[in-house]
């Protein structure tokens, strides 16, 4: 007797794990447009923020809270399976942030920006696992001094 279970199983395309699409190819190419559909989401909501009369500063602030969060949610893990097409997509939509007054001519691309991410990353894993050999170092040191000196103490008695 022969078991069955393709009826159970449903193949899919692509599938989000904590907000990140991943396709069936391993490209982030889904990512990229589902991430630029919120993003672009999040510009009509500034813009009605400019109707309104908030500040130009407040709206670069808004704009980097919430538009460049976005963009840089988990950038270490989906940006190396970015294609050129992808980081071309990338860059202009940061280009229409510019033309739209939300982003500087002077601030980084995405691949500065995703170097930074990257680089931050790597120096705050280093600054942890360096604290936590302290840590460890310290606690492992503090103990045996501890046995030893109780130690001591019982054979004097």
């Amino acid at each position: 007797m022969m078991l069955n279970f393709q009826h159970l199983i449903e193949r899919v395309t692509n599938i989000t794990a904590l907000g990140v699409v991943i396709n069936y190819r391993l490209t982030a190419s889904d990512h990229v447009s589902y991430t630029l559909a919120g993003c672009t989401s999040l510009l009509y909501a500034l813009r009605v923020l400019r109707c309104h009369g908030l500040p130009e500063q407040s709206l670069k602030d808004v704009f980097r809270a919430t538009v460049i969060a976005k963009l840089t949610y988990c950038l270490p893990t989906w940006f190396g399976l970015c294609s050129a097409a992808d980081r071309t997509r990338l860059n202009s939509f940061l280009r229409r942030c510019m033309k739209l007054g939300y982003y500087s001519t002077s601030d980084p691309d995405i691949l500065s920006i995703a170097e930074e991410v990257e680089y931050n990353l790597f120096t705050t894993v280093l600054y942890f696992k360096t604290l936590n050999m302290y840590y460890n170092h310290t606690y492992k040191n503090d103990l045996n001094c501890t046995i030893n000196l109780e130690i001591v103490s019982d054979s004097n008695h």
